[in-house]
């Protein structure tokens, strides 16, 4: 007999969906309104926004559901951290005969009809071109980039339609280590913090995203070191801190391009304008602490993750973008699938269930 808690959630997750599939095509500020929610509830109930680099304004409803129903169940860290993650994935794949080949791009895709039957590559470190041939090609770059490189005339036309998606929001990224500082002490630990510049998360976002100013941001700040007792990521007496919030990718590329000079001068400012924000709030003379940082914008995400328009989550997570038409590992060519975060879901989970879910279909009897 099924337990009170385990009736109990079947029950939760089954009125979840209901509700979910009635607001399919909803953005979560939608919803709001349509339940009349008081702005101070919309914005403790939107304050993971960094978790899609969406305001409610435009954050699909069902991709909200999706995250904090599955918080609802636990939120986990990796108890060596992700480096350990990586590292034990790529001990697998040698394991089972398989090779992880570093610093080798993919110039073109083999098609042979409607089959793709490999790929033309380059090795960066010496330039020597070379061809692999492959019963099977799996594709985890952005699915949209690679169906160009291919061409999109040899793709259906609901697959192509399926490609036409808006790439997510890119971020401004601090990582910086701190001394000498007891993080517990001033209230952070196993969990994630929110800080929401105004009431409104809408007004927030699009102050930073449309209008570049970061007077009054938002963000969110994480201290991995806390999340487990694995101390190897860091020095002794160190902690590390994260802080994360949106960034428009046209905007610092322009910089970047026109005046690196300004454009370093505006990193800076955010820095100091975040810094500023977690000294007046969080932890006084933050800065007398920090004796390592470094900060990442979207033409720093482009250029190390080769991420088009310095994308966090792949396509963006709309209404038009979450949905039962969302794109999946299906190409409609022979021996080829996508397997990414805009062909399945975005984040650590999701790259996960994404890779099982293709695995279990490519590795089944037939």
């Amino acid at each position: 007999m099924a337990s009170r808690k385990t009736v109990g959630r079947i029950l939760s997750d089954g009125l979840a969906a209901i509700l979910t599939a009635s607001h399919q095509r909803d953005t979560l500020q939608d919803v709001f309104e349509k339940f009349r929610l008081p702005q101070q509830v919309q914005s403790v109930l939107a304050s993971q926004w960094p978790d899609f680099l969406l305001p409610p304004s435009q954050l699909s409803f069902f991709a909200w559901v999706m995250l904090f129903t599955g918080y609802q169940r636990g939120a986990y860290y990796p108890t060596q951290h992700f480096e350990f993650v990586i590292e034990s994935l790529v001990a697998s794949i040698q394991s089972h005969a398989g090779e992880v080949c570093l610093n080798q791009q993919v110039d073109s895709y083999l098609l042979e009809g409607q089959a793709v039957t490999g790929v033309q590559v380059t090795d960066k470190t010496n330039g020597e071109e070379y061809t692999v041939m492959a019963n099977t090609v799996v594709c985890n770059a952005d699915p949209r980039g690679a169906a160009e490189q291919i061409g999109l005339e040899h793709f259906s036309k609901g697959v192509r339609e399926k490609l036409n998606y808006g790439y997510s929001a890119s971020n401004f990224m601090i990582y910086c280590t701190v001394k000498g500082l007891d993080l517990k002490a001033h209230g952070f630990g196993r969990w994630n913090t929110f800080h929401c510049g105004d009431d409104d998360i809408n007004t927030s976002f699009d102050r930073m995203y449309v209008d570049h100013v970061y007077s009054n941001p938002s963000f969110a700040i994480t201290t991995p070191g806390l999340m487990t007792e694995d101390r190897s990521d860091r020095s002794a007496g160190e902690e590390v801190v994260e802080i994360l919030t949106v960034a428009d990718y046209d905007y610092f590329a322009e910089l970047l391009t026109r005046d690196r000079r300004r454009y370093l001068k505006v990193k800076r400012q955010i820095v100091d304008s975040i810094f500023d924000v977690i000294e007046d709030n969080y932890i006084p003379n933050f800065r007398q602490h920090v004796n390592f940082k470094v900060a990442g914008t979207p033409t720093t995400n482009e250029r190390f993750c080769w991420a088009p328009n310095g994308n966090s989550y792949g396509s963006n997570m709309t209404p038009e973008n979450i949905s039962l038409n969302r794109l999946s590992h299906e190409t409609s060519l022979e021996r080829f699938y996508f397997c990414n975060a805009s062909s399945g879901w975005p984040g650590f989970a999701g790259s996960f269930f994404n890779g099982m879910a293709l695995s279990n279909r490519l590795l089944k009897p037939s």
